[in-house]
């Protein structure tokens, strides 16, 4: 199963980012960690080369990083497996969001997903064509990405920490959980500007902001779909409403995707 597993992870990479990236994804499946110049050694190519695919493999969070413990001023680089077979996926998660959102909801996604992690700016920079001058247009697109926001399908990646210390050289990422939904500031009349070439995106307010697809928030749409149809063909439509809206409620006080422990009897229970 793991050697199938390693030629789909291999021919999904080929196929979405060349074969040096599919060449470094074969690298990492088949260690826990490796450096830069292990990755290079292993694979034959140069350190720019594979510097550049791993750029790209971070950009869509198919690889992580962090210091070695062995070396902390040296990266060490893991592939994120279960986020390879995501990209299968996308073509469901645009329709899901088509679905929701309509057309301008599946324009963010798909740029979005094309991009792999870009701030707000750019994104509704990107989704806005050149026919759409109006500013009902740009709010109609930002009113959307802060929905599907505020819907927990887009959520924003930890932040960098600059720091001050000079002998630091890798960057390291500020997680909050506090802080994955918290709505961008989007200027409209800022987007319109850089737009027309008056400004860049260096000045939009968001730019230290950056977001991608929630793959959990889809999973969980889909899992539940699942149950719910297979409800409605046993008990019915009223059964399947009424377990739709005990999810719902059951998902503002627990984790939905926390573990469920399984009961074990005892003595005390009669057994």
């Amino acid at each position: 199963m793991s050697a199938d597993y390693a030629h789909l992870c291999s021919a999904i990479v080929e196929q979405c980012f060349g074969k040096v990236s599919q060449s470094v994804t074969d690298c990492l499946f088949s260690a826990t960690t490796r450096t830069l110049s292990q990755i290079a050694n292993a694979t034959k190519f140069s350190r720019k080369e594979v510097g550049l695919a791993l750029s790209v493999l971070i950009k869509f969070r198919l690889v992580n990083f962090e210091a070695s413990k062995l070396n902390p001023f040296v990266p060490e680089y893991s592939l994120r497996r279960p986020d390879i077979l995501c990209l299968l996926r996308y073509p469901r998660y645009i329709h899901m969001v088509q679905t929701k959102y309509g057309n301008v909801g599946a324009s963010i996604a798909e740029e979005l997903i094309n991009a792999g992690s870009d701030t707000a700016s750019a994104i509704l920079i990107k989704c806005l064509s050149e026919g759409e001058t109006k500013a009902d247009g740009a709010e109609s697109h930002r009113n959307t990405f802060l929905q599907m926001i505020t819907d927990h399908y887009i959520i924003k990646r930890p932040e960098l920490i600059l720091s001050e210390e000079q002998d630091e050289v890798l960057p390291k990422f500020e997680s909050n959980e506090c802080d994955y939904f918290r709505h961008p500031n989007v200027d409209l009349q800022l987007i319109e500007k850089i737009r027309k070439g008056e400004a860049t995106l260096a000045e939009a307010g968001d730019s230290a902001m950056i977001w991608n697809i929630n793959y959990d928030r889809f999973h969980q749409d889909f899992r539940d779909s699942i149950m719910i149809d297979s409800i409605e063909r046993k008990l019915g439509e009223n059964a399947s409403e009424c377990f739709r809206f005990i999810l719902k409620i059951m998902y503002k006080t627990t984790d939905p995707w926390q573990r469920v422990e399984t009961f074990q009897p005892n003595h005390f229970c009669g057994y």
